[in-house]
């Protein structure tokens, strides 16, 4: 994946000011205003690449994760092999994508949300490892879901920006919202303008 591919992937962020100072909170990822040929091309090679990568994780690599993660988490004090086992299980169970179980990043990041400053070495419950590896997919998917606008150029981040206006409308009123309002409507003496006798018996016309 190119530099120039990476930084349109890149998810922007603002900065804010709270009450204990500022921190980055990321913003709604946007197309680029022009997608050119060649981010057209790069787009569609990393689609490809990342269908690849995107197949279940085999049972090495889930065992492979597995005993990275517990040298991080454990160190000496390894837990019982059923335990791990136990984890290696569910992982092929929930069908986690290669991409996110051979990617060291993947791992630091999972390290990161396990982390706790009162337990240096522990090994995590299987919903907290579940919680931090479905983080991992989500974003992968949210990555496939980028890289599917990009190659499919700029009538792709057109319908992406119309899904989005769409998305941000109001829903329209149902028949039971609107049998409502004209209710409260002629309790307070008026109609709407479909009714064929607006203003009778209306305050206003006697």
């Amino acid at each position: 994946m190119t530099a120039t591919l990476r930084a349109v992937l890149a998810t922007p962020e603002t900065v804010v000011f709270t009450d204990h100072g500022t921190e980055s909170r990321a913003l709604p990822w946007q197309p680029p205003a022009v997608i050119t040929e060649a981010m057209k091309r790069d787009a569609v090679h990393a689609l490809g690449a990342l269908k690849v990568r995107s197949r279940p994780a085999t049972q090495g690599e889930a065992e492979a994760f597995v005993a990275h993660l517990a040298n991080l988490c454990a160190g000496k004090d390894l837990p019982p092999e059923s335990k791990l086992m136990g984890a290696v299980s569910s992982i092929l169970r929930a069908e986690y994508p290669a991409a996110v179980i051979n990617d060291p990043g993947a791992l630091d990041r999972v390290m990161q949300r396990l982390s706790s400053p009162d337990r240096p070495t522990w090994w995590p419950s299987w919903p907290e490892l579940d919680m931090a590896l479905d983080a991992e997919r989500s974003a992968l998917r949210e990555q496939w879901r980028r890289l599917d606008v990009l190659a499919k150029g700029n009538s792709g981040a057109r319908a992406m920006l119309a899904r989005q206006r769409q998305d941000d409308s109001p829903p329209s009123a149902t028949e039971e919202q609107k049998a409502r309002v004209r209710e409260l409507l002629a309790a307070a003496g008026f109609a709407l303008k479909s009714d064929p006798h607006p203003l009778r018996d209306s305050p206003l016309t006697r």
